[in-house]
């Protein structure tokens, strides 16, 4: 029989030293970001975006995708991860703050970049998390939301979830069902590398509606 304890403990060290920044961009390199950040660009508007705020932005990856002389904001709640961004971006906008509580004044976002971060979070952090981005949006602002869902029929996902720091995965409908009581969702998608995945846009609701 396995010993769980000692399994554990290995968990907590793997996810330890994944926080690293530079371990961090390595892991994710290897789970084929570069396809995903091809998904993420088509919805990444080159005009009329001042402001971006990534969510869980890490390392700052999405910074490439960033239009020229737009203000692209790190938000993290781990340090290591946003040193590694301020290495990368001297001058970057880093924040280091939890996505359930951001310290943006309202209605001042043209586009939140939220990836990586909802199974993470139980519900209740994800609706809070939801309530904070439609707060910070302008009215005609963006919402562009990219997660690995729970699918079991997918071995190599099985694998991934098993080591994943994350422990609320969530499947595409549960997802689409949480971004839907506070967003209009005009557009999903599913795809798969090893992990399957769902990328989806929404947009703010007009007030009476929401």
């Amino acid at each position: 029989m396995p010993d769980d304890g000692r399994d554990g403990l290995m968990l907590q060290l793997l996810h330890r030293v994944a926080s690293n920044g530079w371990v961090y961009d390595w892991i994710q390199r290897l789970a084929g970001v570069s396809y995903v950040d091809s998904k993420l660009a088509v919805w990444i508007p080159q005009s009329e975006c001042a402001n971006i705020l990534d969510m869980g932005g890490g390392t700052g990856r999405v910074h490439a995708l960033a239009p020229e002389g737009s203000r692209y904001i790190c938000l993290d709640v781990e340090y290591p991860k946003l040193r590694q961004f301020r290495a990368k971006h001297p001058g970057g906008h880093a924040v280091l703050a939890d996505a359930t509580h951001v310290p943006v004044a309202d209605s001042t976002i043209q586009l939140v970049i939220c990836e990586f971060v909802a199974h993470h979070l139980q519900a209740r952090e994800l609706a809070a998390l939801l309530g904070e981005v439609r707060r910070i949006l302008t009215p005609t602002g963006r919402f562009l939301f990219l997660d690995p869902v729970s699918n079991p029929d997918r071995w190599q996902s099985r694998l991934l979830w098993r080591l994943d720091r994350g422990g609320y995965p969530k499947t595409a409908e549960q997802l689409l069902a949480l971004v839907s009581e506070q967003f209009s969702i005009t557009y999903s998608e599913r795809f798969s590398i090893y992990h399957e995945y769902l990328l989806g846009v929404a947009a703010k609701r007009p007030a009476a509606e929401g």
